[in-house]
C-alpha cells in the first residue's frame, strides 16, 4: 500500500500527515486488501530535508528493537540518547495515531 505526497512534514499538527496515518491504519484493518506479513507501507514523497529524513528513519528503525511501547518512549525520552528533533517527530506520529478511529491508546 503506498501514499504519495508532493511534500510533507511528519510534525504534530500536520493534517496530510494525520490522513496518511488514517489512510494507512484503513488499509492495515482490511484484510480482503492487506495481508499482514507480506504486504508492507510506503509514503512516497518529494525530498525531505536531511533532517526529516534521519530523525524520522532512525525513530522507526528503534520500534524494531523494543518489547513494548512504554520502553521504546521511555528511550526516546532520555537526553543522552535521542533528541528534541526525535521527540517532535514522534510527537507528530502520537498526535496522528490519537485523531485516528483508534482512540488514544498509542504512545
Amino acid at each position: 500500500m503506498a501514499q504519495i505526497k508532493h511534500t510533507i512534514s511528519i510534525a504534530k499538527g500536520n493534517d496530510a500527515f494525520s490522513e496518511v496515518i488514517q489512510a494507512a491504519w484503513n488499509d492495515f484493518n482490511d484484510t480482503a486488501r492487506f495481508s499482514y506479513g507480506t504486504d508492507a507501507f510506503a509514503l512516497i514523497t518529494g525530498p525531505l530535508s536531511a533532517n526529516e529524513v534521519n530523525n524520522t528513519r532512525t525513530l522507526l528503525e528503534w520500534t524494531r528493537h523494543y518489547d513494548n511501547e512504554k520502553e521504546f518512549v521511555t528511550k526516546v525520552a532520555m537526553a543522552n540518547y535521542s533528541n528534541e528533533l526525535k521527540r517532535e517527530k514522534l510527537k507528530g506520529f502520537s498526535v496522528s495515531f490519537k485523531k485516528g478511529k483508534w482512540g488514544s491508546g498509542c504512545f
